[in-house]
């Protein structure tokens, strides 16, 4: 007797018969935003990291949270945009439903 994984899979037609309400190009924008926003993320996220281990003042107790927060967003920013940027330029998601987990992760 095994387990099986309930996946939401509707055999019903979609509000837009299986069709996006966006154009291609408002995809594009939106995929291009979070390009932007993730490289912008990922830069400035490391740069807080680098403070923290080069100046040892910062290293309180209170600033722990500031890097948990830093390395939170290092993990959005590396593998929660860049899946839904991908998914915004094909149209539709394409990680499957692993990727589809990993991605609610972050």
């Amino acid at each position: 007797m095994g387990i099986e994984l309930a996946v939401n899979m509707s055999e019903e037609v979609s509000l837009y018969g299986g069709k996006s309400a966006f154009t291609q190009m408002e995809h594009n924008i939106v995929a291009g935003y979070l390009i932007t926003a993730g490289i912008v993320s990922l830069a400035s996220n490391i740069v807080v990291l680098l403070m923290f281990v080069k100046f040892k003042e910062l290293r309180t107790a209170t600033n722990i949270i500031i890097i948990n927060l830093a390395l939170t967003d290092i993990g959005v920013a590396g593998i929660g945009y860049p899946m839904s940027a991908a998914s915004d330029i094909h149209g539709s998601w394409k990680f499957g439903y692993t990727g589809c987990q990993v991605s609610a992760l972050f």
